[in-house]
């Protein structure tokens, strides 16, 4: 199973029964409903998938047929249909591997595996989107099957617990270890689940730790475990860095205003928003670094806990295809992550009411197209968003804009109905902030109607807009 946040679903595919399965469910949060996709990945079971939030689509990798024949094909699940890859690169057939979404670098991570020779791996691949690299780290966890991995996005890292080292008889493991991207580094925690293998493991964003549950060590254990992730360096670390509207993570676009979230990234507390234009490249003891060189701030933030800087990608990153993002503060720079260089990641800005995401749309006088005011069919909406990508003749840094237009025209829908756009560029005085024009498509129905926009192939988050 993985989370798909883009169509905001559960997937779930494949498995025994006892026989093997090659249907698709998705669970909505309150029930379960079978897909009928045109296309589909044979059945299988021992497979493993992940959200690749960078480019809005689920991974499926590999796994054992119910002719002990194990695979190496990749799918792509897009909410509604499984597309084949056909990748320069593989992983050897296997099958009982693990693999996580690494946000803080936009790659999908695997690891280990067997076949059915009894070979048993211990190589890193990550998937960018279009093919899968084998990494070369200077550490790594020993030959395995039967681990558990998840991404903390408080730290940053991919976590891997567990497993165990043959397919028949093997040692169980219980070691853990964390993926920052380039290297594998083993923890050692005061205490820890007793080893097993076939635990599950995922990450719970709202109460920030990892929860390990069950798995097997000669018997079927019911043991319930958190991670609360590995010790924090004494100076900044950014552990990811995402659209500042939809909160996606998976790469850095020019132009847009990203958030980075970490440690030690500031010595203030609360809300802190600079003020006047163009934007401070410092502000109270911060400044943050994109490629070495500081960036515009809108804020530096520390509630509860959490801390973030919010910044404008410069254009120039443009020429990627990886940019550099740290933290200095009160003069302490802290180490940079790597992160991909994106075309376009549009992120819709939002707010929530009564357990539903409303986008930050307008009507054509400003004001909030909301339950209280909502849009009209036929009318044009201004949807307010952000990573968008190139403009034409971009404004400085940090500078207010012009309403300078996209060099992509994007591609909206509302209530599942493409929309026509008149205008697509950056909101006048502001810096950062895109606006899209669209017309409410008169066929729309009454209601909360969903609301996505796309460039390319990077999709919005979705949001809902009332129609009348």
């Amino acid at each position: 199973m993985a989370y798909d946040s883009k169509h905001q679903q559960t997937v779930m595919f494949g498995g025994q029964n006892p026989g093997l399965t090659s249907d698709t469910w998705v669970w909505e949060g309150t029930d379960w409903t079978e897909m009928t996709p045109v296309a589909n990945p044979s059945a299988r079971f021992g497979h493993v998938m992940a959200f690749d939030s960078a480019h809005g689509r689920v991974v499926l990798f590999g796994g054992e047929t119910l002719a002990v024949e194990v695979l190496n094909d990749t799918w792509l699940w897009d909410g509604t249909n499984w597309t084949q890859q056909q990748p320069k690169n593989s992983p050897h057939a296997r099958y009982y591997m693990a693999a996580a979404f690494d946000s803080a670098h936009g790659q999908v991570v695997l690891f280990g595996g067997a076949d059915t020779n009894g070979d048993v791996y211990g190589d890193t691949w990550v998937w960018d989107g279009t093919n899968w690299t084998q990494m070369n780290p200077s550490a790594s966890p020993s030959p395995r099957l039967g681990h558990a991995m998840a991404y903390d996005s408080t730290h940053g890292q991919v976590i891997l617990y567990g497993g165990t080292t043959e397919v028949i008889a093997g040692t169980i493991l219980g070691d853990t270890w964390t993926w920052d991207g380039a290297n594998w580094t083993q923890q050692s925690p005061q205490s820890s689940p007793p080893a097993s293998n076939f635990a599950v493991l995922a990450y719970d964003s709202m109460h920030n730790d990892a929860v390990l549950f069950g798995g097997y060590d000669g018997s079927f254990a019911a043991d319930t475990w958190t991670w609360i992730g590995a010790a924090a360096a004494a100076g900044p670390v950014v552990t990811a860095v995402v659209n500042g509207a939809s909160f996606v993570g998976g790469g850095v676009v020019p132009g847009e205003i990203a958030t980075a979230f970490g440690t030690n990234l500031t010595s203030s507390t609360g809300i802190n928003l600079t003020s006047g234009l163009p934007l401070p490249a410092t502000f109270l003891t911060d400044a943050l670094m994109v490629n070495d060189k500081p960036v515009a701030l809108f804020a530096v933030d520390n509630v509860n806990g959490q801390q973030q800087v919010n910044f404008q990608v410069p254009w120039e990153v443009a020429s990627g295809p990886m940019a550099t993002v740290a933290v200095s503060n009160n003069g302490t720079a802290g180490a940079s992550i790597s992160v991909p260089v994106l075309k376009a990641q549009p992120g819709i800005f939002n707010y929530s009411v009564g357990g539903e995401t409303f986008g930050a749309i307008l009507h054509a006088n400003f004001q909030l197209a909301n339950t209280a005011n909502p849009a009209k069919p036929s009318e044009t909406v201004l949807i307010y968003c952000t990573g968008l990508g190139a403009v034409e003749s971009p404004p400085a840094d940090g500078a207010e804009s012009n309403g300078q237009t996209t060099m992509a025209m994007p591609t909206v829908t509302i209530g599942g109905t493409k929309a026509i756009v008149s205008f697509s560029g950056l909101a006048p005085t502001f810096v950062g902030l895109y606006q899209v024009n669209a017309e409410v498509p008169a066929t729309v129905k009454a209601g909360n109607q969903a609301v996505v926009v796309e460039v390319g192939a990077a999709s919005s988050n979705s949001v809902l807009l009332p129609v009348q």
